[in-house]
């Protein structure tokens, strides 16, 4: 007789303690959970899950110029002057993708030739530094191609004519005249590459540059 109220308080325990061990528990889960949408919610707050449309906000800013350049070169230890045309789109004010073009002619009687003319272009790619600043730098490098033809007499026709690869890298100073106008003076060195023809070589077409620009354009 003494064990059923003994089996009787046993049970009443067991329930009651089942109960509240399930309510700690769930309490815990509860929380944990909470806390991990909290945690959540917190990273989500500061950056926010990517997507698509978040693509479109790297670029904050878009501008563009065009520029005339005229400069001089270095061709086969002879100087020669150049001329050409300069374009890109500016990002943020920083990254710089376009195109540019320069020709140049010169008289070499080391080639026993009259008459050089040439003129290459390509790829231009640039890196501001400061942008906002009163003077600042931009790198940038050309990457293309051109050709060089002989000019023989005063016809002014190319009598022939082969092409060459070209690689500029130039280092320039940005002056930021008006908000619309912009002054570039910089230098650097081209590299070509061309299949040795007409006395012709790479080494005769390498050489090193300097080009002023006037920019125009929404910086």
């Amino acid at each position: 007789m003494l064990k059923l109220p003994l089996v009787s308080a046993l049970l009443l325990t067991v329930t009651a303690a089942v109960p509240a061990a399930a309510q700690s528990a769930s309490t815990g889960t509860l929380f944990d959970g909470a806390a991990t949408s909290s945690s959540h919610q917190s990273v989500s707050a500061d950056s926010g899950p990517q997507t698509l449309s978040d693509y479109g906000r790297l670029i904050t800013h878009n501008g563009w110029y065009l520029a005339p350049s005229a400069g001089f070169t270095y061709v086969n230890s002879g100087v020669s002057p150049t001329f050409g045309l300069r374009g890109a789109w500016r990002i943020n004010r920083k990254f710089g993708i376009g195109l540019a073009a320069t020709g140049f002619d010169f008289e070499d009687e080391a080639l026993d030739r009259d008459n050089l003319e040439a003129g290459y272009g390509g790829l231009l790619l640039e890196y501001v530094l400061n942008s906002d600043d009163l003077a600042h730098a931009v790198i940038d490098t050309t990457l293309g191609g051109g050709a060089v033809c002989l000019d023989e007499g005063n016809r002014n026709d190319c009598d022939d004519a082969h092409g060459f690869f070209v690689a500029e890298p130039t280092f320039n100073l940005e002056l930021n005249v008006t908000s619309f106008m912009r002054a570039a003076v910089g230098g650097g060195y081209r590299v070509a590459i061309a299949e040795k023809r007409l006395g012709i070589s790479s080494s005769d077409l390498s050489g090193f540059v300097g080009r002023v620009s006037l920019e125009f354009g929404r910086f």
